[in-house]
């Protein structure tokens, strides 16, 4: 997963730092430069967004119907 994120220092001047969290063994994380070797020939990967809450009930309910 590449990545930003905006910090701040103590003057309030804000600063935009490259990331990269690469799966390996259970997580290897890399910031600021050394994060974009990781990131230059990335691919998006686009995938579909539930609300989890809605799933988790939906397994929850049968369940319900088996205790009554």
């Amino acid at each position: 997963m590449c990545g930003q994120f905006l910090e701040k220092d103590n003057d309030n001047n804000e600063k935009w730092t490259h990331f990269t969290t690469i799966k390996t063994d259970p997580n290897e994380q890399w910031i600021g430069s050394n994060a974009l070797q990781y990131c230059q020939d990335s691919k998006e990967i686009t995938y579909i967004k539930n609300d989890l809450s809605v799933v988790l009930k939906s397994r929850f309910d049968p369940l319900k119907n088996l205790t009554k």
